[in-house]
Formats: structure tokens, sequence, C-alpha cells
């Protein structure tokens, strides 16, 4: 399915894993009720697939929604995705369709994106 000539987020995921009855989405309800209104998924379906045979921690952002707009709660779903991967040695893919920070709120947004870049340098360091 298609929106705007892209394929749905959902629909990448399921054409990159080698089984999407065997993906597990996480944090679905993440962004729900957030003071500055509604964020569906937060902005990211984050999960863990088998690519190639190898499980993964996939993140996508999804672009369908505000331009696939950044929120402090899509980097706080994104930095609990790396925890995940971290603890369980998965290597990570990424589907980045993204407008950038949602700017009211880019102050909130800063730490956080700075904390996602250590985290994917120290998975790096650790040859995940």
């Amino acid at each position: 399915v298609k929106r705007h000539g892209k394929m749905m987020i959902t629909d990448r995921v399921k054409a990159l894993v080698d089984n999407m009855d065997d993906f597990l989405e996480l944090s679905v309800v993440g962004g729900i009720g957030m003071d500055y209104g509604h964020v569906p998924r937060a902005n990211i379906l984050t999960g863990i697939g088998k690519v190639m045979d190898q499980y993964c921690l996939i993140s996508a952002m999804d672009g369908a929604f505000k331009g696939g707009a950044v929120f402090p709660i899509t980097l706080k779903k994104q930095l609990r995705a790396h925890e995940i991967a971290q603890q369980n040695r998965l290597p990570c893919i990424y589907i980045v369709d993204s407008a950038g920070a949602f700017l009211p709120l880019q102050a909130e947004i800063f730490n956080l994106g700075g904390q996602g870049f250590y985290n994917e340098a120290v998975m790096s360091a650790l040859k995940i």
C-alpha cells in the first residue's frame, strides 16, 4: 500500500524481514497521550525480526505522520530499542523517512539525539 507514492512503514518492514509473522513490535502504544498530542507509535516502529536469517533490531521512522518528524518520545523509544539491541547483541537496521526534529520541541530533542549517536558508537565498538 502506498501513500503519496511511498510505501507505508509496515509495508517497508514487511519487505525487509524474512517473515512478518515472526516480527515482534516493541512499544506499540508509545506516544499516546503526550502533552503535545498523540504521536502514534511515537512516530517510529521498532521491533525484532529476522533479516537473512539473523535476528535484528529494526527502527523505522514513519514519514506518513507529520513528515516523520522526530519528537522527544520518538528518541526515548529509540534509546530503549538501543538498550535492547545492545543487551541482546542484535545488529540494528534503520529505515529513515524523516523531516528531522519537530521544531517546537527541538530543545527537548538535542541531548536525546546525542545519546543515540553515542549508543551507536558503543555498539559499533562492541562489534554488534
